[in-house]
């Protein structure tokens, strides 16, 4: 899957980023501040759900460099329904 990290207030792209096969993914070092997180792309067979996720990173301390904020996607199958008639 890759996702588009957007910056809220501007609306500007700061980053692509792509899933691995566990659906983790990392970014760059980004600023304090409030972010949407946009899927952009899904595996074939795959529903793209393009309901943007919002993401807020906050100060914690300055002990603490890096923080883990989980977005998640459930993305559905796609699914088609077939009639069959008898001829």
């Amino acid at each position: 899957m890759k996702v588009a990290i957007v910056k809220y207030n501007a609306g500007d792209v700061v980053e692509h980023i792509t899933t691995d096969e566990e659906g983790k993914a990392s970014t760059s070092e980004l600023y304090l501040g409030k972010y949407q997180v946009v899927q952009t792309k899904v595996p074939n067979g795959y529903v793209l759900d393009s309901e943007p996720r919002e993401l807020d990173i906050t100060y914690t301390s300055q002990d603490v460099k890096v923080q883990e904020i989980p977005v998640n996607y459930n993305n559905k199958k796609q699914s088609e329904n077939i009639k069959f008639e008898k001829l």
